[in-house]
């Protein structure tokens, strides 16, 4: 979308921020039919007040960039030179007038229009319209937005983990629901033998699942069609699960690492070496010192990252899902 594009957005979020309530009051069950009714709306004006002046917004918009290079069109009129036409005081850099004032707000109104219809009109729908097709005001559709992060999250979770082959597998059975092996092999083009394998292992993880359903009264395995299926809500659950997991054995992981580095720590921490370390320290403590806090640094850095996860899957979801068994 371009850089240009992605500061007209950004300032749109920051106005919807300060008319948004929290995530988890508009993901409530009672808000579901009007939910897109009751998202926060913000008009142009608003959003170039917010809006970083100096940014050329038709640089990006093929017929709309601004003449000479001049930023959102506000610059300099015509003068004598252009027009034939000699004005009072053409030896001073003209004022503006409230026409032209105007002008030049409308047109910075205008190209602000054309970034967010350009953002409506991406695939991912960031913005769209409030009430009527040539409305002035602007909403996001966060709720939907955060479910395409999730989505998008999970995504990531199943590629880095199983590879791009199993990120293939779980993208279809979400979007065409249950299949069996041999549909799924088809549309992998894959045998089968080599699918079944990739199932199994999802399966053993928790992120797929089979339904089983017996040919015959007998419900022996050789008589059985197995359906494949992905639950994103499952997944979801069983990810948060594990960033717990995770983010808990890191934080005790800490306080271990730091045993290994006491003596060295309470030197440092000493009052009459704080502050001068380089100083009074040998370089053999220096670098023990170096790595404890290099080691701290690169854990508390992993635990920020999980909390980033554990932000998204629970809090702007809106819905806690971590005892979901």
């Amino acid at each position: 979308m371009g850089g240009v594009s992605a500061e007209v957005y950004g300032a749109l979020l920051q106005v919807l921020e300060g008319k948004s309530r929290s995530v988890r009051d508009e993901l409530a069950p009672e808000d579901d039919e009007d939910e897109e009714e009751k998202l926060p709306v913000a008009n142009i004006s608003e959003v170039a007040e917010v809006l970083d002046p100096t940014i050329d917004l038709g640089a990006t918009i093929k017929g709309l960039a601004s003449s000479n290079g001049v930023p959102n069109g506000v610059g300099k009129h015509k003068t004598e030179a252009d027009d034939g036409i000699k004005r009072e005081g053409s030896d001073d850099e003209e004022k503006p007038n409230g026409f032209t004032s105007y002008r030049d707000r409308a047109k910075r109104m205008s190209l602000i229009e054309a970034h967010l219809s350009l953002l409506e009109e991406h695939g991912k729908s960031f913005c769209q319209r409030a009430r009527a097709h040539n409305s002035n005001e602007w909403r996001v559709n966060f709720p939907a937005l955060t479910s395409m992060l999730i989505e998008a999250e999970l995504d990531n979770t199943v590629r880095d983990r199983f590879g791009q082959i199993a990120l293939r597998i779980v993208r279809m059975l979400r979007d065409r629901g249950k299949l069996d092996e041999k549909l799924v092999a088809s549309n992998v083009m894959m045998r089968v033998k080599d699918v079944r394998a990739i199932l199994t292992q999802l399966q053993f993880h928790g992120i797929l699942e089979a339904q089983e359903l017996p040919k015959d009264n007998g419900r022996q395995p050789s008589r059985t069609l197995y359906l494949w299926f992905f639950d994103p809500k499952r997944v979801q659950s069983l990810v948060l699960q594990q960033s717990y997991k995770a983010m808990s054995r890191t934080l005790q992981r800490i306080p271990v690492e730091r045993e290994r580095y006491r003596t060295i720590i309470e030197k440092a921490e000493r009052t009459d070496i704080k502050g001068h370390e380089q100083e009074k320290l040998e370089a053999i403590e220096k670098q023990m010192l170096r790595e404890w806090r290099e080691i701290e640094e690169r854990l508390l850095a992993q635990v920020g990252r999980v909390d980033e996860i554990v932000a998204l899957l629970r809090d702007f979801s809106g819905k806690d899902t971590s005892l979901v068994t």
